[in-house]
């Protein structure tokens, strides 16, 4: 039986007008009236920003998109953060790229240094202060997270089909699986914001074929 992929919907867009720019670039162009409904239906939702609040609605619902769509979607929301994380790294001096983790919901900026920094120190405060960023980063870190579990079940559609045992298939979900959850880091670089975990199914996918 073929490990079938049932994408789960992670709402990225934190405002209404970003949302109606979104439809036809997600939706794929005209006739896919059911995604431009899907967004619509949780765009209306997020005049307060509370992402969260709507993750619980839509994290085990299902979905239309594709696999390609939620990449989409993550590097869109990532673009939007990233364009403000890295001027708040210029603003504060801080050199890229750093990393910053997720602990119960709080973002601590790690210093590779381990010496007093006061420009990771104002980054820092500016997290502990600001509950819109850190909301948007929980949801990049989870968007994140939903493409490497997706490209996962994808991956083991594909070992399937090259004959490798369910046992060595259930390995394989479960060491992705297992990594993703444990990793909770994003690295804030020049051009980006991406999780640890980025292309983490694909590399343990190479690793086994």
């Amino acid at each position: 039986m073929e490990i079938t992929s049932r994408p789960t919907l992670i709402d990225y867009l934190n405002d209404p007008s970003a949302a109606d720019k979104a439809f036809k670039k997600l939706s794929g162009g005209a006739g896919n009236t059911g995604l431009e409904a899907e967004l619509r239906q949780f765009s209306g939702r997020l005049d307060d920003n509370d992402i969260s609040s709507i993750s619980t609605d839509i994290g085990t619902g299902d979905s239309n998109l594709s696999l390609n769509k939620l990449k989409n979607m993550r590097d869109f929301y990532e673009q939007r953060v990233a364009s403000e994380l890295q001027e708040l790294a210029t603003q504060f001096g801080v050199t890229l790229p750093v990393s910053i983790s997720n602990e119960d919901a709080s973002w601590t900026v790690n210093n590779p240094a381990d010496t007093q920094d006061a420009g990771i120190a104002k980054l820092q405060d500016y997290l502990d202060r600001d509950n819109r960023l850190s909301k948007q980063l929980q949801t990049l870190e989870q968007l994140s997270s939903t493409v490497e579990l997706n490209q996962a079940r994808e991956n083991a559609n594909a070992l399937k089909k090259q004959d490798f045992s369910d046992e060595d298939i259930v390995d394989y979900l479960q060491t992705t699986r297992d990594n993703v959850f444990a990793e909770n880091t994003l690295i804030i670089g020049q051009q980006s914001v991406q999780a640890k975990t980025m292309d983490l199914a694909n590399k343990l996918y190479d690793a086994i074929k």
